[in-house]
């Protein structure tokens, strides 16, 4: 994946314009406080029936996950002597339990699969080969359930379903700093390369599909057509110790899914950006990207003519995000 560096939005402060930037995009108008704006009905494209690039990403995601499959399958052969039941406290896991976590992963309770993740390097020892065995169903509850756990955290009791997985409220931001404390950088090249393309590959599906919402997740059972862009950058931040490449990426990547992503992120975490408090890490796992992320909306927000759709609340923070951090509340 592409990477670029050193890049950053020059901002004339005397009259709160975007004066240059060194993005390969377009420059957007000058912009004040005090400017009339007209908002036009609609802030991206509206979405229309699955485009060719849009469809080469799904196959790409199914593919990735078929074979994550392929390479981690030797870890849970049945045939293979069983690994030692894991050292956890006596008080969180009965033997039965502990027992049940060197067994088949698939005959592993969700509750119990969520509770280890939960608790790894707490109550339960830090064990690689366990994590390794665990790694593909913990990858597929990530990317595939994080959809409905998205949509129906905002639906209302009433339309939400009334028995879920345990595995769909699974924590992205936990699961990626468990896989850096089971140093999945180390592992064998084949796996870090399923790793890795299933990350990639799971990215470019989501760019290329709507933000989740419950109406979209209740018409469709499509994993390729809900996590939002937030959703996974929580995950793939962390578990990457790298914003960049996926910015690039999102750069690169044209339609009406990408722009209602990038309307649907600056929404969510414009106001923590502002405050330069945007931290996606469970300890050191996330760079500092506050920097870097204020610099790329500062830019793909105009480049994609997301600007004049902005509702007033945020194109006021819009403008407030041009301002250097100590003239941003006076």
């Amino acid at each position: 994946m592409p990477l670029y560096a050193n890049r950053y939005v020059s901002i004339d402060y005397t009259n709160v314009k975007v004066r240059k930037s060194p993005y390969p995009f377009p420059r957007h108008p000058a912009l004040s406080v005090g400017m009339a704006r007209e908002r036009s009905t609609t802030s991206a494209a509206p979405l229309t029936s699955i485009s060719a690039a849009a469809q080469s990403a799904h196959e790409r995601f199914a593919a990735a996950l078929a074979e994550l499959d392929r390479v981690f399958a030797p870890h849970d052969d049945q045939n293979q002597p069983h690994l030692a039941p894991l050292e956890a406290c006596d008080d969180c896991f009965t033997p039965e339990e502990a027992a049940a976590l060197s067994g088949p992963v698939d005959e592993i309770p969700d509750q119990l699969l969520r509770y280890t993740a939960m608790s790894w390097s707490s109550t339960i020892q830090v064990s690689i080969p366990h994590w390794r065995r665990f790694a593909p169903r913990l990858l597929r509850a990530v990317m595939q359930n994080t959809a409905t756990a998205t949509a129906t955290a905002t639906a209302t009791t009433a339309t939400a379903p009334e028995a879920a997985s345990d595995l769909c409220t699974i924590d992205g931001s936990w699961i990626a700093h468990t896989f850096v404390l089971s140093s999945w950088k180390q592992w064998p090249a084949e796996e870090r390369r399923a790793v890795t393309e299933l990350c990639e590959a799971w990215w470019a599906s989501t760019l290329h599909s709507a933000p989740a919402t419950p109406a979209t997740v209740s018409a469709t059972t499509s994993a390729t057509t809900s996590t939002s862009a937030t959703t996974a950058l929580t995950f793939l931040v962390p578990l990457t110790g790298e914003l960049v490449p996926w910015l690039t990426t999102w750069s690169e990547t044209d339609g009406p899914s990408a722009g209602h992503h990038v309307l649907a992120l600056f929404d969510s975490w414009g106001h923590r950006l502002l405050e330069g408090a945007l931290d996606l890490g469970i300890s050191t796992e996330a760079p500092g990207l506050n920097a870097e992320l204020t610099a790329w909306l500062l830019s793909e927000l105009p480049r994609r003519g997301l600007v004049d759709g902005l509702t007033d609340a945020d194109a006021e923070r819009f403008l407030l995000l041009a301002l250097p951090p100590d003239r941003r509340w006076r």
